[in-house]
């Protein structure tokens, strides 16, 4: 019996809860806004674009370990790629919870928009 790869665990729990929760991170982009009211604040508080980045760079995560793994020697250099891959995974950790915190914040907003009072 063969093991799985390693990131397939990873792979397999991100698609089924981005899934769940992709009516939440693509709700910024169905407000109907009008692009001359968008500015920068704007487009940084979409969750969608922060779903994206972490989602894109932790497949570069991957894609460094399985380089790494899939080789029978060492790489010349492991403290360097030891490195490497603990910085990446640290951006991918903070694109993570930066994610989460903008779909919190928006869905929060809109709860209170929607119930009439609040702020915003």
């Amino acid at each position: 019996m063969t093991t799985p790869p390693p990131g397939a665990g990873a792979i397999a729990t991100s698609c089924v809860s981005s899934v769940r929760l992709w009516s939440d991170y693509t709700a910024a982009e169905k407000l109907g806004d009008e692009p001359a009211q968008r500015n920068i604040a704007s487009h940084i508080h979409r969750p969608g674009w922060w779903w994206a980045a972490h989602a894109s760079t932790g497949l570069v995560a991957l894609c460094v370990a399985v380089s790494l793994m899939s080789v029978r020697r060492p790489p010349s250099h492991p403290l360097y790629w030891m490195r490497l891959s603990l910085t990446i995974l640290l951006v991918v950790i903070f694109l993570a919870t930066t994610a989460r915190h903008m779909r919190l914040a928006h869905s929060e907003s809109e709860r209170a928009r929607l119930s009439g009072g609040g702020r915003e």
